[in-house]
């Protein structure tokens, strides 16, 4: 089965960074702390096509105060020098996280040169002789040279996270605060996701009512790549699926649960070349929607 471990750039960023200050959080704890599942669709403005955005998570930085962690994304607009800001922070031992623009990342093969999108990097040391800097993420562990750095770090603007009160967190806090937060997922599923899941059946209808075969092309990749995104449904199901490692009736729910929105994601592309339709494709939506329920009804019962 597919695990969410080195899915998601933030996730993998703040619990490598934290690791720093001897704070043991995996990327699945991060998920949650963060704000965790959801779901929620968002209609781009588009008169002409109908197009969706479809988020699996919630992603709130401020969530992390609940557990002492300060952290807010900062940009240097103050005239410092980006190198030197981060020569600093490496010289104080600190370390820094840092957004890049993936298109200027050269050891990323999927999107250097081809897709523009934030990306979180840990950067540990910088050697003056071959002026590399050492960095990390969840693909990749090894140098890359400042000019490249540089470049990919402009084009975020020079946005970096910034952290503060790290040394008053204690494990206990970190744990209870995510046992909390497991435990509210069924009454937040009730009073908002289920029913975004269940209104969003009609904007998938909108979109088997496209007549124009160009328009409905776009609005079913555009859909297909919200639920490939690591935002998306996927991956925030893979890991609920890890976090529910204890219970194997939960991780074998969300484990299948990501598989059929990956299945789903992969017949909206087979929906434009008629090899599927759109009948198939609302089913599948609503089998979707009874293992959301039938999910969050086992969390409630496994946690009461």
């Amino acid at each position: 089965m597919n695990t969410a471990v080195g899915k998601h750039c933030l996730y993998f960023g703040i619990s490598a960074y934290l690791k720093k200050w001897n704070i043991k959080v995996s990327e699945s704890d991060i998920f949650h702390l963060l704000g965790g599942y959801s779901f929620t669709a968002y209609k781009v403005e588009n008169d002409l096509i109908p197009q969706y955005e479809l988020f699996g998570n919630i992603i709130n930085l401020e969530n992390l105060n609940k557990i002492g962690i300060n952290v807010n994304k900062h940009q240097l607009n103050d005239g410092t020098n980006p190198l030197e800001f981060i020569l600093n922070k490496i010289e104080n031992s600190e370390g820094v996280s840092i957004f890049a623009n993936c298109f200027y990342l050269p050891y990323d093969s999927k999107n250097y040169r081809k897709n523009y999108d934030e990306h979180v990097l840990v950067i540990h040391s910088y050697d003056r002789k071959t002026q590399e800097y050492l960095i990390e993420d969840y693909k990749y562990c090894g140098p890359i040279h400042e000019k490249d750095l540089l470049i990919a770090f402009e084009k975020t603007n020079f946005s970096y996270l910034n952290y503060s009160s790290i040394d008053k967190v204690t494990q206990v806090d970190i744990e209870q605060q995510i046992k909390s937060i497991h435990k509210s997922y069924p009454l937040r599923f009730q009073s908002e996701f289920q029913n975004n899941l269940e209104t969003f059946k009609q904007n998938i209808h909108s979109i088997g009512d496209i007549t124009n075969e160009i328009f409905h092309s776009i609005s079913c990749e555009a859909l297909s790549r919200s639920i490939l995104h690591p935002n998306g449904p996927i991956v925030s199901r893979e890991f609920m699926a890890d976090s529910f490692r204890y219970s194997n009736d939960l991780f074998i729910l969300y484990s299948n649960l990501a598989e059929r929105w990956r299945t789903l994601a992969k017949n909206l592309m087979r929906l434009i070349v008629k090899n599927r339709s759109i009948e198939s494709i609302i089913k599948e939506y609503e089998d979707i929607i009874d293992l959301e329920i039938k999910g969050m009804q086992l969390i409630s019962n496994t946690l009461s």
